[in-house]
């Protein structure tokens, strides 16, 4: 029995008070008062070990060199931390860099903190790493590659050319890439107006123009920016055969067109005003108006120095091609093919153009029309059967050159070479060393070359049958080293001072 308990019982028991209820009852009030001291007595004992476990627990925790780590304690707060720990390590490098390097006042890093434009950073630490986020964003816009895919449209676009547009400007430079796993819809043009912009393809990532203008558009609005080093490789671009160019540029340098098949356009597959330094290469035009076009605004602005190379105009709707007013242009193994107003058109004096080993066949009227071109060349090539109307007609042009062509039999007639009123700027064309095939119209034979009132020389042809050479009209020349194999002349002189020499 504890000591309180006996207390409580000497009271009622061994002569104390007792309650006035008990008396005469003392075995009842003895039983009544163990139960109280019992019950006492096991509250006693509860807080006494609850005492003695809180005591064990300090003293534990006070003996304990680890009793709170700090990297065991949260933290929130201006130092970019998670616990106490982080936070004191932080603050102590951060203190220590200025410290060191803050010389002989902070009021430069005070002014460090604070950018070009914008609100100072709270930290000097919090405007490094924007800068070096900055960093990382521009170098992707320098060099980057980006997926048209990761523009989307906005929400009232239904067609592509915005978000093409936007990625287009998002790029200081660099290539769009093209999926083919989708067909991308335009109403206007996409417009390339910055330098060192690609867009590239697999060879089967359509662009479809369903509006009424150009497709793509290579050029500039302010002429103290003069796109150049434009790419487009691998595309497919449908136009509505109403209304636009595929790809025009203009005041542009150094476009590069690789891989593309353009067809279906009311204008033009390729368009060049004032375009410079510039290559097409294994590419197709079909069924637009002409397969390309390269022509000029005025005599200073020309499109100047293109080159064709492994290039197919087929099928188009007016001639395959057309140089008009350019400079220095080249055309290196082309195809014409099947085009319904004749293969190659030049004019509109056309300067120094160059054309090697081209093919020429199923075109309806002159395969090679020379209307007006000045200083040119056709270097080898071949003009095949079933192309309707002369092969190459050279009609008020100045200083060509035609040197090792082939002629096939034309199916329906004319001649190989037709010459009219060329040369009027007073210069001289060569014909030489070319070997035609007799050309049999219905009805009667033709010359293989016909002169009318131009002036030039024509030297080592080589003929088979019909009338080697026609000349009639005003004009002078001299024809030589000319045979039909067997050195026997078949030469018709109607007018003209021509002469007939072997050397």
């Amino acid at each position: 029995m504890s000591q309180g308990s006996q207390d409580i019982s000497q009271q009622f028991i061994g002569g104390g008070v007792i309650p006035g209820q008990l008396v005469g009852q003392e075995a009842v009030s003895k039983t009544y008062v163990d139960g109280q001291n019992a019950a006492l007595d096991a509250d006693i004992s509860n807080v006494a070990a609850s005492a003695a476990a809180a005591q064990g627990a300090i003293n534990t925790h006070e003996a304990s060199p680890t009793a709170h780590s700090a990297a065991a304690i949260t933290y929130s707060g201006a130092v970019a931390a998670s616990n106490v720990r982080q936070a004191i390590d932080q603050t102590n490098q951060r203190v220590s860099t200025i410290v060191t390097g803050a010389g002989a006042s902070n009021t430069e890093i005070l002014d460090a903190r604070q950018p070009a434009t914008g609100a100072p950073f709270p930290l000097l630490g919090a405007r490094l790493n924007n800068v070096d986020a900055q960093l990382v964003e521009t170098a992707e816009q320098l060099t980057g590659v980006v997926n048209i895919e990761q523009y989307k449209r906005l929400p009232l676009e239904v067609t592509d050319d915005g978000r093409f547009n936007r990625a287009i400007q998002s790029l200081s430079r660099g290539t769009i890439m093209i999926p083919d796993s989708v067909v991308y819809e335009v109403t206007s043009p996409i417009r390339i107006n910055k330098q060192y912009i690609g867009l590239m393809g697999t060879g089967f990532s359509k662009i479809k123009n369903i509006g009424n203008k150009d497709t793509i558009m290579i050029e500039t609005d302010d002429l103290s920016v003069i796109p150049f080093f434009a790419y487009l490789f691998g595309l497919d671009l449908e136009g509505n055969s109403i209304s636009g160019h595929g790809v025009k540029v203009s005041y542009a340098y150094n476009v590069t067109i690789e891989n593309l098949f353009i067809h279906d356009h009311g204008l033009d597959g390729v368009h060049s005003v004032h375009g410079m330094n510039s290559t097409i290469i294994n590419s197709r035009f079909d069924r637009n108006r002409h397969g390309f076009q390269l022509t000029a605004i005025d005599n200073g602005h020309r499109s100047t120095t293109w080159t064709l190379l492994n290039c197919y105009c087929g099928t188009n709707r007016q001639a395959g091609g057309v140089m008009s007013g350019g400079d220095s242009n080249c055309l290196i193994k082309c195809l014409f093919e099947g085009n319904t107003n004749g293969g190659l058109y030049v004019t509109n004096d056309e300067v120094n153009p160059t054309l090697t080993n081209c093919y020429f066949e199923f075109n309806t009227g002159y395969s090679l029309n020379i209307d007006s071109g000045n200083s040119g060349s056709v270097v080898g090539g071949r003009f095949a059967d079933e192309n309707v109307n002369a092969h190459i007609n050279l009609g008020n042009s100045t200083g060509w050159m035609i040197n090792g062509t082939w002629h096939s039999t034309n199916s329906i007639g004319g001649t190989g070479v037709n010459i009219t009123k060329s040369y009027v700027s007073g210069g001289n064309d060569v014909v030489v060393g070319c070997q035609l095939f007799g050309a049999t119209p219905i009805g009667g034979r033709a010359g293989n070359v016909s002169v009318i009132d131009a002036k030039g020389i024509i030297d080592r042809f080589r003929f088979t049958t019909g009338e080697d050479i026609r000349i009639t009209g005003q004009g002078k020349g001299i024809i030589m080293n000319s045979d039909d194999g067997l050195h026997n002349y078949r030469v018709h002189i109607a007018d003209g001072a021509w002469v007939l020499t072997e050397i």
